[in-house]
């Protein structure tokens, strides 16, 4: 049985809006609901119903985009959030706050952030549209990175393997990218996958170490 949630002006507690672009659920059970020009709306079981985020921040503080993207919980718990131009906004849930993170105070390498991943190693992975993906240390607000790896393409998803290592997925191509046991990068990204897999939309890893991968055909 299904249940369908949608946005309605006159009922408190529903979807900020219906352009729902990404659910995460963190490590507390909580549902992160990201949606296109509508902001975020966290969902907890128990309550059964939507508050937007808005709600549950200092007062004066709200996301520097509306448009989310994608999800990650950081070792610390902070909630990270991509969007489409505001870069990452980095939720504080036990103080309920809001830090941006952008082109213009980080080393970040774009402020449309497609796709965020954190590694065994506790680095951050953000892919991005048109400008490749980079890692980060994370720990030190993003002020160093590596090299930008695919740089003038597409990343939609990157997950890691049960070794630790990187997967991409790029428009068509599927990539990786190996890490040494030191966590250290080991080398360049290797094409995996190619052109038969149509338009790549998503990727995930099972408990038996396979990857599924979503296509558009």
């Amino acid at each position: 049985i299904f249940e369908i949630f949608k946005n309605n002006y006159l009922e408190p507690g529903s979807l900020s809006g219906n352009a729902v672009y990404t659910i995460y659920e963190s490590n507390d059970q909580i549902l992160w609901i990201g949606t296109y020009a509508a902001g975020i709306n966290v969902y907890k079981k128990e309550k059964q119903k939507f508050n937007l985020l808005n709600t549950i921040c200092q007062k004066g503080q709200r996301l520097n985009n509306r448009s989310v993207l994608c999800f990650a919980e950081a070792p610390n718990g902070e909630i990270l959030v991509g969007t489409d131009g505001g870069g990452l906004n980095v939720l504080d849930t036990v103080n309920n706050s809001i830090k941006y993170i952008t082109t213009k105070n980080s080393s970040l390498h774009s402020d449309i952030i497609k796709t965020l991943y954190f590694d065994k190693y506790g680095y951050l992975w953000i892919g991005s549209y048109g400008k490749g993906l980079c890692r980060y240390n994370y720990q030190n607000g993003l002020k160093s990175k590596s090299k930008v790896f695919l740089e003038g393409k597409g990343i939609w998803k990157i997950i890691g393997d049960h070794d630790g290592n990187i997967w991409i997925a790029s428009l068509n191509t599927i990539y990786t990218i190996y890490l040494h046991k030191s966590g250290e990068i080991k080398s360049e990204p290797n094409i995996k996958l190619e052109a038969a897999l149509g338009i790549t939309n998503d990727m995930m890893l099972d408990s038996k170490g396979n990857i599924w991968v979503c296509t558009a055909s």
